[in-house]
C-alpha cells in the first residue's frame, strides 16, 4: 500500500477549520498525483494506489469537512469503479501465478479463465476513466471552491474528532464480537470487519501525528485489518469457482480444481492465521479499550 502523505505543522491545538483545509488540499493532492499514473496503467499498484487514495479523502471528509463531508457519495462511486478494475487485476495477476507453476493437464482450465478476466477488462479501465473526470467536474472542483467551508469551531483535541474515533474502534469491536460469535466461515461478517477496519484505519491515519493513543491504535488495527483482507481475496475467488469447475469442458476441469484447491488452501491459511489475531483483541475488548483512550486522550495501559 502506497504511504500516506502527511499533513504538515498540525498540533492538537489546531482549528479545526483551517486543519481540514490542509488536510483536504493534501488529500486531494494525493489521489490526483496517483490517478495521472493510474490511467497509463503501466503499474497496476498505481491504480491500487489511486483506490487507497480515495478511500483517504473520503475519511478526510466525514472527519473534519463539516459541509463539504455531502461530496464523500461522489468520491465513493469513484472508489466503487476503480474497486473493480482493482479486483479484475488481482485476479487476473494471480491466474497468472497459477498458470506459471501448473502442470501442463491444468493448464486449459487456467487459460480459459484468464482469457476471460483480461477480456474483461477494457471495458472496466473504460468506466474507470469516466469516473475519474467525473470526479473531477463533480467532487475535485467543489471541494477547491468551497474549501474554506470546511470544518467547525474547534480544535482537532475537541470532542468531536474523538468521538468519531472512538466510535469507530467501537464498530470494530462489534464486527469482532459478531465475527466470534457466527465464525470465520460467515464471509459476510468477516467482509463487515474488514470495512470496519478500513474506516478506522484511514481516520487514523489522518491523526497519527499528533495524537499518540491514536498511532497506537493503528499500529494494532493494521495486522487485523490485513489478514482480514487476505481472507475476502481468497472468499473472492471461492464465490465464483465452483460455478466455474461445473462449467468447464473435461480438458479444462483439471485446471479449474486446481484454482479451486489453491483458494481452498488460502483461506484455511489466512483463517489460522485470523484466529490467532483474534484471540489477542478478546472478542473486541481491545478495540474497546483503544476507542476509550482515544476518546479520554490516554494511550493504553497509561494512567
Amino acid at each position: 500500500m502506497a504511504k500516506a502523505w502527511r499533513v504538515e505543522g498540525l498540533t492538537r491545538a489546531t482549528p479545526v477549520d483551517e486543519a481540514a483545509e490542509a488536510i483536504l488540499r493534501v488529500k486531494l493532492g494525493e489521489l490526483r498525483h496517483h490517478a495521472a499514473l493510474a490511467v497509463k496503467r503501466v503499474d497496476i499498484e498505481d491504480l491500487h494506489a489511486t483506490r487507497v487514495a480515495s478511500r483517504r479523502l473520503r475519511a478526510a471528509l466525514g472527519l473534519v469537512g463539516g459541509p463539504l463531508a455531502d461530496l464523500e457519495p461522489g468520491v465513493r462511486r469513484l472508489g466503487t469503479a476503480l474497486g473493480q478494475v482493482r479486483d479484475c487485476d488481482v485476479t487476473i495477476e494471480w491466474l497468472e501465478r497459477m498458470l506459471v507453476k501448473s502442470l501442463d493437464v491444468e493448464r486449459p482450465g487456467i487459460e480459459r479463465l484468464l482469457a476471460a478476466r483480461r477480456a474483461e477488462l477494457p471495458a472496466l479501465e473504460q468506466l474507470a476513466r469516466e469516473a475519474l473526470t467525473a470526479f473531477e467536474a463533480h467532487v475535485a472542483l467543489p471541494i477547491e471552491l468551497r474549501i474554506e467551508e470546511a470544518g467547525w469551531p474547534g480544535s482537532l483535541d475537541g470532542k468531536r474528532v474523538r468521538g468519531r474515533l472512538t466510535e469507530r474502534m467501537e464498530v470494530v469491536a462489534r464486527r469482532i464480537a459478531r465475527l466470534e460469535e457466527r465464525g470465520l466461515g460467515d464471509t459476510l461478517t468477516a467482509h463487515a470487519l474488514r470495512i470496519a477496519g478500513k474506516k478506522a484505519r484511514y481516520d487514523l491515519e489522518l491523526v497519527e501525528d499528533i495524537f499518540p493513543e491514536a498511532r497506537e491504535a493503528l499500529v494494532r488495527l493494521k495486522q487485523l485489518q490485513e489478514l482480514v483482507g487476505e481472507l475476502h481475496d481468497a472468499d473472492v475467488h471461492l464465490a465464483f469457482l465452483p460455478a466455474y469447475v461445473a462449467s468447464v469442458e473435461l480438458g479444462e476441469q483439471a485446471g479449474a480444481v486446481r484454482l479451486l484447491r489453491d483458494a481452498l488452501r488460502a483461506r484455511e491459511k489466512y483463517e489460522l492465521l485470523l484466529v490467532e489475531e483474534l484471540d489477542a483483541w478478546r472478542g473486541g475488548a481491545l478495540a474497546r479499550a483503544l476507542g476509550a483512550a482515544i476518546g479520554d486522550g490516554r494511550g493504553v495501559g497509561r494512567s
